[in-house]
C-alpha cells in the first residue's frame, strides 16, 4: 500500500492531501497483522502512482465547476506551492525512516486501512475550520475536494496497475492521530504557515472561488 498525506487546512491542502496521499498507507485495523513492506519493492510502486497524480487531477477536474472557479487559474495557485508540497512530503517521509524494511524480511506490523486515516485528517481540518468560525462556509468546498480526491486516488491507482494493493504488505507507522499531527507539523515547517495559506486562499478567490473571500482573513494555522 502506498498512500500518504501532507496537508494543513484549506482547499489547497485538502487537494494537496490527496496529491500526497499515495505515499504510504496508515491506520490501525483491529489487531490484524501483516508482513512489513520491502523498501526495494514498494518504492517503484509509489513512484508509479505519484507520477500519475497530476494527469489524474486533470481527469477529475469536473467538480471544480461547482465552485465557480476557473480550473487553470486554480491549478496555478496550487502549482505555486509545488516546492512547499514536495518539501512537506519529504519531511513526512523522513519522519518514518523505518516504515518499510530496508534489508531482510522485516517484521509483522499492524494491518492498515486508508479510510480511517482520512477520517483522522478530516477531524483535524474540521477542528481548524471550527476554530476559524468558517465550518459551515466550507461544506461545499470540502465536499468537492473529497470527491476529487477519491477520483484522483482511484485514477492514479488504476494507471499504476493497482500495484499498491498487490503488495499485500504494510508499513510500520504510529496511530492515525499522530501521523496527522506530524503531517501538519511538516506542512507548517515547510511553507504552509498562516501568511502563506492566506496568500493561497486569496489566489483561489481571484481564480473564481468567491465563497472563500470571507474565509481568507480568518485563517490561522497556529490555533
Amino acid at each position: 500500500m502506498v498512500k500518504f498525506v501532507i496537508a494543513a487546512a484549506s482547499v489547497l491542502l485538502l487537494l494537496a492531501y490527496y496529491y500526497a496521499s499515495f505515499q504510504t498507507a496508515t491506520v490501525r485495523a483491529a489487531a490484524q497483522m501483516e508482513k512489513q513492506c520491502q523498501c526495494a519493492t514498494i518504492e517503484p510502486c509509489k513512484q508509479a502512482i505519484v507520477k500519475n497524480v497530476e494527469p489524474c487531477v486533470d481527469t477529475c477536474k469536473s467538480g471544480i465547476s461547482k465552485l465557480g472557479g476557473d480550473y487553470n487559474s486554480l491549478k496555478r495557485c496550487i502549482h505555486a506551492k509545488d516546492a512547499a508540497i514536495q518539501a512537506t512530503v519529504k519531511c513526512v517521509q523522513n519522519s518514518y525512516p523505518n516504515a518499510c524494511a530496508k534489508t531482510g524480511a522485516g517484521k509483522m506490523v499492524p494491518k492498515r486501512e486508508f479510510s480511517t486515516l482520512k477520517l483522522a485528517f478530516a477531524n483535524e481540518v474540521t477542528r481548524l475550520f471550527r476554530a476559524w468560525g468558517v465550518l459551515s462556509t466550507m461544506d461545499n468546498l470540502v465536499s468537492v475536494a473529497n470527491g476529487m480526491g477519491t477520483c484522483i486516488q482511484k485514477c492514479a491507482g488504476d494507471r499504476a496497475g493497482q500495484c499498491d494493493k498487490k503488495q499485500k504488505c504494510g508499513l510500520d507507522k504510529p496511530i492515525d492521530n499522530l501521523v496527522v499531527k506530524q503531517i501538519f507539523r511538516c506542512a507548517l515547517q515547510n511553507g504552509f504557515d498562516t501568511a502563506a495559506m492566506k496568500q493561497v486562499c486569496n489566489c483561489l478567490v481571484k481564480g473564481g472561488v468567491k465563497q472563500l473571500a470571507l474565509v481568507c482573513p480568518k485563517i490561522n494555522m497556529n490555533v
